[in-house]
């Protein structure tokens, strides 16, 4: 059986890499992403873009990313939670972005 979902996909920017992952895991709209996401599950990872500047050197960017996956009517009630997150937590930059998956075999 499967099911065709959103993957959501949601980063944390912060110039100078300090995250606060506890407090944003608790917030209640992020534990309701993982709460309405399949399994329950979600990945939360840290990583950096890279952005080459024009003398031929590199910038890395820190972010915290969160992916889940969703329904697609989940995904857009997701995205309303952005501007209120952004209010919440100004110091980061907060994008998103989505793809869709075929869930199970």
């Amino acid at each position: 059986m499967t099911a065709a979902l959103t993957e959501q996909s949601v980063i944390f920017i912060k110039l100078d890499g300090q995250f606060d992952t506890i407090t944003l895991l608790s917030d209640s709209r992020v534990q309701n992403w993982f709460n309405n996401s399949q399994g329950g599950d979600g990945l939360v990872s840290a990583g950096d873009f890279e952005h080459v500047n024009v003398d031929g050197s590199y910038s890395s960017v820190p972010f915290l990313r969160i992916d889940v996956i969703v329904s697609a009517a989940f995904a857009a009630t997701l995205l309303l939670d952005i501007p209120g997150l952004r209010v919440s937590f100004p110091q980061y930059t907060i994008a998103t972005w989505s793809s869709l998956v075929t869930y199970g075999t």
